[in-house]
């Protein structure tokens, strides 16, 4: 286990972990590096290791990332660890945010591809071996993702989201809609780290400012089945900071219309949502977007 304790360790992380030394190591690089950043999440992470290390792909390493966890989130990881020798468990004694964690963890892996994993999330098995299989058939596509099932806080479903499958028709309603649910993306590590990796300013939507970017130089794709399961947690980050991670939107979307050429309905949209944070309640808006979104899929 390695222990970081502060924020300028994790800004020279590339010092920390040079990718010669990762690539000379006398062990054999997985194809897989799953990365897992977690915070205080003892009740859900057993569930969320569970569901990668019963994968039918059993060539991964599953990176975790203790983000200054202040629960018995460290002990859960530690455990099985101690059972697994693919699991790397990396730990921050304080909270640097998922952005800093994602990075250290993309930095640690030695995968051909990375995928990314939420702690309070569960990858159906058969996720690994069908993304890696699409990537491996399709050269031009950089990150896949696919369908996943919506679950509420006692693991009931209550909505399947499914996405847009081609890179044309992504690119489409890529100013409209998150083109992927993020933690059931895998993504070839030698685009990601190209492309920069996550952007730390972004403390929330900082997968969105990523795929933009990504976007540059390779293919989005999606599986059309189900691949992922997500849960809904009513103190999770997404429901706390729902009105930051929009207003977080908006802005990155403006950043890319020019390099994008976003069209005038874009355009409109980006305006129309803006003014939606201010007179729309979140619950009503959320529901309402989620209909649209079904309608055009």
């Amino acid at each position: 286990m390695r222990v970081f304790t502060d924020y300028a360790i994790l800004r020279a992380v590339d010092q920390v972990f040079p990718l010669a030394d990762r690539q000379g190591s006398s062990s054999k690089a997985p194809l897989v590096s799953v990365v897992m950043p977690a915070f205080n999440v003892e009740q859900y992470i057993a569930e969320a290791i569970e569901s990668i290390l019963s994968q039918s792909f059993s060539d991964f390493e599953l990176i975790i990332v203790n983000d200054g966890s202040q629960d018995g989130t460290q002990h859960m990881i530690e455990t099985y660890a101690m059972q697994d020798k693919r699991i790397i468990v990396l730990s921050l004694q304080k909270n640097a945010g998922v952005a800093h964690a994602r990075n250290l963890g993309i930095i640690q892996a030695r995968g051909t591809f990375v995928a990314m994993m939420d702690a309070d999330d569960i990858s159906l098995p058969e996720r690994l071996e069908a993304q890696v299989r699409f990537l491996q058939s399709q050269p031009k596509v950089g990150v896949v993702g696919g369908a996943i099932l919506v679950l509420n806080e006692r693991m009931v479903p209550v909505a399947e989201r499914r996405y847009w499958i081609d890179d044309a028709t992504i690119r489409k309603h890529l100013f409209l809609f998150m083109p992927f649910c993020f933690g059931s993306i895998m993504i070839r590590r030698n685009v990601l780290v190209r492309s920069g990796m996550f952007d730390t300013v972004y403390q929330v939507a900082e997968d969105y400012d990523l795929y933009f970017r990504l976007g540059r130089t390779m293919q989005f794709a999606n599986l059309p089945q189900v691949v992922y399961w997500y849960r809904t947690r009513s103190h999770s980050l997404t429901h706390e900071r729902r009105r930051d991670m929009e207003i977080a939107t908006i802005n990155i979307r403006k950043k890319y219309f020019k390099e994008y050429d976003a069209s005038l309905l874009d355009r409109i949209y980006n305006v129309l949502h803006f003014l939606s944070i201010f007179c729309i309640p979140s619950k009503w808006k959320y529901k309402l977007f989620f209909t649209i979104r079904q309608k055009l899929s």
